[in-house]
């Protein structure tokens, strides 16, 4: 022998293997050799068990554990069985029509069965339709999911277009840790910026006053006050009445005043003894 490889020895052609997976899939749907039967609701779905296992890292684990041999029956619950179905005829064919109907159903149940070039096809749809008022929701799908550069792309959005996200409505449903998120923001300076985040962050805690209230102080300390005028600060933050009820957020706004106006004279010394004997009491 001469140690050199067999160069007789090829492969299985692409066209061989889509023309094995067509023959599958016809004697499926003739429910020919098929040796498993898939139960969703009120729905029986017939595959060839080596396809699931050879697919799916769920339908091989539930397939090991089944003792018994011939037919084996395996039933799902939460899943619809359309959803279902357009994932087994991936298997066979590796085609799934996805659109604004089932997208967040079938990105799920790919997840669930471990179909990652599915789950490929969704992230890219998700990011292509991005936008300031869906991007946390995108956000928090690339989270579920472990979609690390959907996340990346959809957090880099989101940072770059925070003000613009604020303007909108949605961002009031955000959850307070997605909103401390979105404030702790580098990219933000400017006055009107700032004031902005103020008024967005009273929007916020308004839309759930008797839930949100407590989280004033946290988010308050999201905003650079340093770049905010005295006056703003005095006559819009310092007035608020969710503000004036916090202990916390009364002491942190007048250090800050305080601290602007230390050296001050005119009508910010005046502002400065009122704020001391404040501070004292």
């Amino acid at each position: 022998m001469s140690g050199k490889p067999d160069q007789s020895k090829t492969g299985i052609s692409p066209a061989k293997l889509v023309s094995m997976y067509k023959c599958m899939n016809d004697l499926r749907l003739q429910n020919i050799f098929c040796d498993v039967t898939i139960k969703v609701k009120d729905k029986e779905i017939h595959a060839h068990g080596g396809v699931l296992c050879a697919h799916s890292h769920y339908f091989k684990d539930l397939l090991k554990k089944c003792n018994i041999r011939g037919e084996k029956v395996l039933v799902l619950e939460k899943l619809e069985p359309e959803i279902v179905r357009s994932c087994i005829d991936f298997m066979y064919t590796g085609e799934v029509e996805l659109n604004d109907d089932n997208l967040d159903e079938i990105t799920e149940a790919a997840h669930l069965f471990g179909l990652k070039e599915i789950e490929k096809m969704s992230a890219k749809i998700f990011i292509k339709d991005m936008d300031v008022y869906n991007g946390m929701a995108i956000r928090r799908v690339g989270r579920r999911y472990h979609w690390d550069d959907i996340v990346e792309q959809t957090e880099r959005f989101l940072k770059s277009n925070c003000i613009k996200v604020l303007m909108t409505d949605v961002f009031v449903i955000y959850s307070k840790d997605e909103l401390v998120w979105l404030l702790d923001n580098k990219q933000l300076s400017h006055p009107l910026e700032e004031m902005q985040i103020w008024a967005s962050i009273i929007k916020w805690t308004e839309h759930h006053m008797d839930q949100r209230e407590p989280y004033l102080f946290e988010l308050l300390q999201k905003i650079t006050l340093d770049n905010l005028s005295v006056a703003f600060m005095n006559d819009s933050i310092r007035r608020e009445p969710m503000v004036m009820r916090s202990q916390e957020c009364m002491k942190y706004l007048l250090q800050h005043l305080f601290a602007r106006i230390s050296n001050s004279s005119g009508p910010d010394a005046q502002l400065r003894e009122k704020i001391m004997n404040e501070m004292n009491h």
